[in-house]
């Protein structure tokens, strides 16, 4: 019992060190930004996961919440849906296409490049998007992201 123990809490620290690599190497090339005049400095993964699955629409503050997309061929879109959402960009395809049909709801607008999401949600105060940490700008404000109590990309 006692070696089992042991066993459980090594492969418990090497799975948050496992986990803890992937963020920062997540970290280095997409960060979430929303609109600079959010309150938001920071949101929990399971929230963003809400929103981008659509099953939260509004910020704390009653602000109507835009999702913005990049194209699924999109390489930084790939890496946003695997780490943030843990779903593949074609399980989100699907998501959304029950969506639609069942709960007429829609899937987040889908822009072509980085500039462009950086675009709408400086100019929207409910927006949120993901792009390359090398074009983020002063006309949006990165937020930060927690997982199991722990902030991450600040």
């Amino acid at each position: 019992m006692r070696l089992l123990k042991k066993c459980g809490v090594i492969t418990l620290v090497f799975s948050g060190l496992m986990l803890t690599g992937s963020l920062t190497e997540a970290s280095a090339k997409v960060v979430v930004i929303v609109n600079k005049s959010n309150p938001k400095s920071g949101i929990e993964k399971s929230v963003l996961k809400r929103i981008y699955l659509g099953k939260q629409t509004k910020w704390d503050n009653g602000e109507k919440v835009s999702r913005f997309d990049l194209p699924k061929d999109n390489k930084k879109r790939q890496e946003f849906s695997t780490f943030f959402l843990e779903k593949s960009v074609q399980d989100m395809e699907s998501h959304w296409i029950s969506e639609a049909v069942i709960g007429g709801k829609a899937a987040p607008e889908i822009v072509g490049s980085t500039q462009l999401v950086i675009e709408k949600v400086a100019g929207d105060p409910g927006a949120i998007g993901y792009i390359d940490e090398a074009d983020l700008d002063g006309s949006v404000k990165q937020v930060s992201i927690m997982e199991y109590g722990f902030w991450f990309l600040d």
